[in-house]
């Protein structure tokens, strides 16, 4: 356990990011590698093997909070927690993740504006305003309005790309 304590962590830390669940997973994990030892045949690495039983949790924890959550109302931490379960499982089959995931990180992204950003944005492409209207509304000039929006639209995809490479945004 000492010796590959460090690694089951990092390795869990690293598809939920930090959390009371890291500690939980990780001794469920251990638990585990005790409880089938036995069948353990060494063909593999025993730190290949053990970091596969991680792995197996960490897809059923993930499963397990998507479930949980749907009853639960929609709110943004089971966003990210649906992100990461996709993320996680695209991993397994490739390298690229569901044009639904790219939407769910977005949200998660826009959710984490400042209120004035957010409500900008609201204004400009939801509400279908024009630049020169919302300068107009807040007696800004258009110009100013439209670099708001390019620096928002820059941030948003830097977060997105961070919450693509597991990185807390």
């Amino acid at each position: 356990m000492r010796r590959y304590q460090r690694d089951v962590r990092l390795f869990v830390c690293r598809n939920l990011g930090y959390g009371p669940a890291v500690d939980d997973i990780a001794q469920d994990v251990f638990i585990e590698v005790y409880r089938c030892l036995p069948t353990f045949q060494g063909s593999g690495s025993l730190r290949g093997w053990i970091l596969g039983i991680a792995r197996h949790r960490v897809g059923t924890w993930l499963r397990n909070e998507v479930r949980n959550r749907r009853v639960a109302a929609a709110d943004l931490e089971s966003d990210l927690i649906q992100y990461r379960l996709a993320r996680f499982e695209a991993e397994a089959d490739s390298d690229s993740l569901d044009p639904d995931d790219d939407l769910i990180a977005l949200r998660i992204c826009l959710a984490q504006l400042e209120s004035e950003h957010r409500q900008l944005i609201d204004s400009f492409y939801f509400q279908h305003k024009t630049a020169e209207s919302i300068a107009a509304d807040e007696g800004k000039n258009a110009g100013s309005v439209r670099m708001a929006l390019l620096r928002i639209r820059n941030g948003l995809g830097k977060c997105i790309r961070q919450l693509r490479r597991g990185e807390k945004s």
